[in-house]
């Protein structure tokens, strides 16, 4: 007895007609019970799919356990909706999907509903996310290349190996190519049919094949180049040299017609995924074969008229999801809430028996004129149009009509504020202006007087004393104080006791004290433990590490205390002279150790000898003959104060 086994989704081969066949006259054999018990328990063949989805174009790979083959589908355009990806699972019936965690929105969303409860317990799949750099393109190549095969010979070299699998994986489809390396990623780790092998055996691969829906047809890039289907050029305007390529002379440039852009991307899937289901292609003729017959031009050319006023409506839903609408946005969905109410009419009007009037008729509901009569009722068009920003018609709302009277009474009440504010202010200041911010609120703006000239006259001196004070006058145990360097716009030692003082003094509060952010370069306030240890005190900093000569920061808050400013490095990253840099290290450690600071022997040389060469200069300009020239009193201003700085 012979039998064939047939793997699902493919079909076994059997004997041709008219092929002759042999009988024996010899009995056949009886199978063993064993047997038969030993092919009842064999385990059923699992797939192991990996998908990736990104612009619009979908790749996929799956491992087949039952002839341990991988077979993949080169790169193919699929709606948001992902309609081919759910072809492809309702035909194969994984048992796993493999996908990067780093996915789109639309992906994450759809294996969730895959995963979720509505799904029977048999026909969910486990989803399994992987790190985004198991999917990278260079070590997918790599992972592929460098793989063990049970069919590559071991006699062919690298070069031969690379030749023969790029006859077989299409590497130009560059989602294919990452999907096959993080699937051969997962079944290295989930080790596929060997978990009780030893770890140097491998999963086994017996070949790549390519893998092609039922109901489509094949075509790969180089058919599609030579019949010229598609033809990319450089756009012709120098305006849109840069923002892509357009279609040149080819079969689809000739039959695209369409007026929105769904329609043409549309057309473009039909191209690139030809299909073989009759149903489909006869359903389409149908249309065809309608819109041909004479009485039916008119038709057709309003129905051509109301398809170009459809635009892309989600993405203005994602613009009014991140409040970035625009006034033409409002427009543009207007229009097309009301040109689909226009595709429905007409397509009630035809005849039902075509399966495109009837779907048009049924999925555009009655929801589109309530849409329409809301925003007709809603928007202001001539306003936003003439305020260039979205405005709603009045009596809608009586809080957005009261705030709209208040926004255009604005400029009067802030009128009546400056003047107001003016009579309190310097006699000396002759005017004000007062600027609105609403998150904010109202801003007081003088003019700078004639006097204000130098830098100090623009400060306000104890600015800092006053909120501190205010600080420590009103905060309670549930306030929150910010403090960022208090006490560095006087002296060192005054501003370090003040520092002190204000924190102490909060500290003594046990219990009733404030939640106080400190921040400050006064390294002495640790090292002279000016402040008492306890555990409403913690000190923290930012972590650093010294490499060499140079400072890496972490960016990173830990525990402990400062021990240095790094004021040399953050020198040296300003591009301050190496020199400068290590003459201040020298004498903060000279004032750190309490040693006296000497000056440089070479700078003092320098030093010297510009000194001789000044006094030599007035030396030779002296005017000997001169009758009015005093040499006592060139001696005393002159000689004496340059010999104190040359010995």
């Amino acid at each position: 007895m012979a039998s064939v086994g047939a793997t699902p989704g493919r079909t076994p081969q059997g004997p041709g007609p008219g092929e002759a066949s042999a009988s024996f006259p010899s009995p056949a054999p009886v199978p063993d019970p064993r047997e038969a018990e030993e092919e009842e328990e064999e385990e059923p063949a699992e797939i192991h799919l990996c998908v990736l989805w990104n612009s619009g174009y979908l790749g996929l790979a799956y491992y087949d356990t039952s002839d341990s083959t991988i077979y993949f589908m080169p790169d193919a355009p699929d709606h948001e909706s992902l309609r081919l990806l759910q072809r492809v699972l309702d035909e194969i019936d994984p048992q796993s999907v493999v996908t990067s965690a780093k996915q789109d929105e639309n992906m994450t969303r759809f294996l969730g509903k895959l995963a979720s409860q509505e799904h029977r317990e048999p026909k969910r799949p486990e989803i399994i996310y992987l790190p985004s750099v198991d999917f990278g393109l260079e070590i997918s190549k790599q992972r592929l290349l460098s793989g063990n095969y049970s069919f590559i010979p071991d006699s062919m070299t690298a070069t031969e190996k690379i030749l023969f699998l790029s006859s077989i994986i299409p590497f130009d489809c560059l989602l294919t190519v990452r999907a096959l390396g993080g699937l051969l990623k997962f079944m290295g780790r989930r080790r596929i049919g060997v978990e009780l092998e030893d770890y140097n055996v491998s999963v086994p691969i017996l070949g790549f094949k390519k893998f092609v829906l039922t109901h489509l047809v094949s075509i790969d890039q180089d058919t599609y180049s030579v019949l010229q289907i598609f033809k990319s050029e450089p756009h012709p305007s120098v305006y849109k040299v840069a923002s892509g390529l357009k279609e040149g002379l080819s079969l689809f440039g000739i039959l695209n017609r369409c007026r929105c852009k769904w329609g043409e991307k549309l057309l473009r899937l039909w191209f690139t995924r030809p299909t073989q289901d009759l149903g489909e292609l006869n359903s389409r003729l149908d249309v065809i074969q309608f819109f041909l017959l004479p009485q039916n031009l008119d038709m057709a050319q309003m129905l051509h008229r109301l398809l170009g006023h459809i635009k892309n409506v989600p993405l203005i839903l994602k613009r009014m999801k991140l409040s970035h609408t625009k006034v033409s946005d409002w427009q543009v969905l207007y229009k097309t809430v009301y040109s689909a109410l226009g595709l429905r009419g007409a397509c009630r009007s035809l005849p039902q028996s075509i399966q495109l009037f009837r779907d048009i008729a049924q999925e555009f509901s009655d929801d589109l004129h309530h849409i329409a009569s809301l925003i007709g009722k809603v928007v202001d068009f001539e306003g936003s149009l003439a305020e260039n920003r979205f405005t709603v018609l009045p009596n809608i709302d009586p809080e957005i009509d009261e705030k709209k009277r208040r926004l255009t009474g604005l400029p009067s009440f802030l009128t009546e504020v400056a003047r107001k504010e003016l009579e309190n202010l310097d006699p000396r200041i002759p005017s004000c202006s007062v600027i609105y911010i609403p998150l904010i609120g109202f801003l007081l703006c003088i003019p700078r007087l004639p006097s204000m000239v130098e830098t100090n006259d623009f400060e306000i001196e104890g600015l800092d004393f006053m909120q501190v004070a205010k600080a420590v006058n009103n905060a309670t145990e549930r306030s929150l104080v910010l403090i960022d360097e208090f006490g560095k716009g006087t002296n060192t030692v005054d501003g370090l006791a003040l520092l002190a003082a204000v924190i102490r003094h909060w500290l003594a509060l046990g219990p009733t004290c404030p939640h106080i952010f400190v921040a400050t370069n006064f390294l002495s306030l640790i090292q002279l433990q000016l402040l008492p240890q306890g555990p409403l005190v913690q000190y923290l900093t930012m972590e650093t590490c010294e490499d060499g000569n140079d400072l890496v920061f972490f960016y990173q808050v830990c525990e402990g205390v400062a021990n240095a400013s790094h004021a040399s490095h953050t020198a040296a990253q300003a591009g301050l002279p190496e020199k400068l840099v290590a003459r201040g290290k020298e004498v903060s450690d000279l004032i750190c150790s309490g040693k006296p600071i000497k000056p440089v022997k070479e700078l003092l040389k320098e030093k010297q000898m510009e000194n001789c060469q000044t006094l030599v200069n007035k030396f030779l300009k002296l005017d000997l003959e001169d009758p009015n020239l005093d040499l006592d009193i060139f001696m005393s201003q002159e000689v004496l104060p340059a010999a104190t700085t040359i010995l």
